[in-house]
């Protein structure tokens, strides 16, 4: 179902349900799933206690820790934009991930060392972890997710000050969000446009597109988004 709720959005109710069956039946997935839809409600002390679970839970078989490690970083780099200490986790992940062929994992690896990397103002070495963990969503055939990454890029061009690449990316990603009838995509892209428009000062299409970021968060019940 995580597919589902990443497009349309999860009730909280969802969350509380999920949480309910894992009491009965505890597993390192489910509790990894909790943890990213606790936090998608603006829950950050739950999704960090479900990463914890998740991460306890996988013990040492590399396919369920890899995952495991790379959602307690993303719940705490999320949640402050701060490094937390997860540089470490993250390469243990990446080589798990390489380890049992799990190229999904390892992307999402990258994706964190990449906001490690944006948290310290280097966003040229940002630009190339994304795209590394572009390459590897290609590869898996996530046409959604590789997408994300270039938006990530797009961030990165911004703070570089290279606006009018960031902004043809953006757009491009705009237009198969639209197409593909996807979300999350555009909620980004919105957001990222916005940023684009922030930095040359063009405030009534900075305020636009935040507007229309804000919407789309509210249609798919993103708490964190929202905020």
């Amino acid at each position: 179902m995580r597919p589902c709720w990443e497009i349309d959005g999860v009730d909280r109710t969802l969350v509380d349900q999920l949480g309910l069956l894992l009491q009965q039946l505890p597993s390192s997935a489910g509790h990894e799933l909790r943890a990213q839809l606790a936090f998608t409600h603006g829950d950050r002390t739950l999704a960090l206690a479900e990463a914890e679970r998740a991460l306890q839970l996988a013990g040492s078989d590399p396919a369920a820790r890899a995952p495991a490690l790379v959602r307690r970083a993303w719940v705490l780099l999320a949640g402050d934009n701060r490094e937390q200490g997860q540089t470490r986790p993250l390469e243990e992940a990446v080589a798990l991930a390489r380890r049992v062929g799990d190229l999904a994992t390892e992307a999402r690896a990258w994706q964190q060392l990449a906001a490690i990397a944006v948290s310290r103002g280097q966003p040229a070495q940002a630009e190339a972890l994304y795209a590394r963990a572009q390459e590897l969503w290609e590869a898996v055939g996530h046409s959604r997710q590789a997408a994300a990454r270039l938006r990530n890029r797009a961030q990165c061009l911004i703070e570089l000050g290279d606006i009018a690449t960031a902004v043809g990316w953006i757009t491009a990603c705009q237009r198969m969000a639209e197409a593909d009838g996807d979300g999350v995509g555009q909620l980004d892209a919105a957001y990222t446009l916005a940023m684009a428009h922030e930095s040359r000062r063009d405030w009534p299409a900075a305020l636009a597109a935040a507007r229309q970021a804000l919407r789309i968060a509210h249609g798919r019940q993103h708490l964190h988004a929202r905020a």
